[in-house]
């Protein structure tokens, strides 16, 4: 028997650009949050000082807290710049894990165990990398975060909303209730509920962590967050066992194979969308538009579009006509594009045509 003693509490970091939809996603969950009247048993945070964060968990009367901040890169930014955030890039790391936690001050000594510390986050690539540096990815500090990438700017279209919505909120918040409740029913003498894997579901897994290696040596500057995805496909497969709402047997739920292939997928799936924004942590700017210029075109129809439309989409970025000109010769030297001339109407216009890797 393998047992690991993980906390199932997924941290949510997720980028995107402006007008992405991670306000519509945020707004959402807290309704449904804010429904269920957890609120009152577990206080949301937006900002704190590592003493404050340590005493809010310490007052809770579930000893769980939500850490939301408004702006996650900027949160980031003051744990590097404000003396009094010292050390509290640390403290997280442990916090996520459920460590123990023991804070002391001139007037007294706050120590915490047996808590849940929940963290969700949104911000834009370009405050993600500069808010962060090599050295969160190679301490393991990054490696704490689920985190979701999207980067490109999807519009949708406005619709109305849906007669019964404030229905499907009260539904889903009573759904969540009920979970909890569930979840606190343990058998006699036990302090908490645990979640075994079936066989194939343990196969599986280590499917996943195998896999997750191999890319882990293909790629050292990706290892801690490749290692550390494995947890997150286990927590998640546990949440997910969860929501199906079993009856607790023994005080905890199974998880099978369907739902642990259906974990390990998305997150293998999100975690190689996020390696490669990941990738450009610590780059210059430079590097970073011509990544996003070559992942716009390798989604355009044909993998191309004109000179003319680049400027049109990333010209702030790019700046004047000679900083085009040396991307341009950049992309072209390193074999990304190649630089065609064609008949658009009645003139010829430059086209850039993103290669295939072979």
């Amino acid at each position: 028997r393998v047992a690991r003693n993980l906390p199932p509490v997924l941290w949510f970091l997720t980028v995107g650009p402006s007008a992405s939809g991670k306000a519509r996603t945020y707004d959402f969950m807290m309704d449904v949050f804010e429904a269920s009247g957890l609120i009152e048993q577990i206080p949301v945070v937006d900002s704190f000082s590592p003493e404050g964060l340590v005493a809010e968990v310490a007052d809770s009367p579930s000893r769980q807290v939500w850490l939301i901040p408004d702006e996650a890169h900027s949160l980031f930014q003051s744990m590097s710049r404000r003396d009094y955030m010292a050390g509290a890039r640390a403290m997280l790391s442990k916090m996520a894990d459920g460590r123990v936690i023991a804070r002391k001050t001139m007037k007294n000594k706050t120590l915490i165990y047996d808590y849940t510390l929940n963290f969700y986050g949104t911000t834009q690539p370009e405050g993600f990398l500069k808010s962060l540096s090599a050295e969160d990815v190679n301490t393991g500090f990054l490696r704490r975060f689920f985190i979701i990438y999207r980067p490109e700017y999807t519009p949708q279209p406005w619709q109305e909303l849906p007669p019964n919505g404030d229905e499907t909120i009260r539904r889903l918040a009573n759904g969540l209730m009920e979970i909890r409740k569930s979840l606190m029913q343990l058998e006699p003498g036990m302090d908490r509920a645990e979640a075994d894997l079936t066989t194939p579901a343990f196969r599986r897994f280590v499917a996943m962590d195998k896999k997750q290696k191999e890319k882990a040596l293909e790629n050292p500057v990706l290892a801690s967050i490749l290692s550390g995805s494995t947890n997150h496909a286990l927590k998640l497969a546990t949440l997910l066992a969860v929501q199906a709402r079993p009856e607790l047997y023994m005080g905890g739920v199974t998880v099978d194979e369907e739902i642990m292939d259906q974990a390990a997928s998305l997150v293998e799936a999100e975690t190689a969308k996020a390696g490669t924004l990941i990738e450009l942590i610590g780059s210059n700017e430079s590097e970073r538009v011509m990544e996003d210029i070559m992942s716009w075109l390798r989604k355009r129809p044909g993998r191309k579009a004109t000179r003319t439309a680049i400027q049109q989409r990333f010209g702030k970025r790019i700046g004047s006509k000679w900083d085009m000109d040396k991307l341009e010769a950049t992309l072209e030297d390193r074999g990304l594009i190649e630089v065609r001339m064609e008949q658009r109407g009645r003139r010829k216009a430059k086209v850039y045509v993103a290669t295939r890797v072979k």
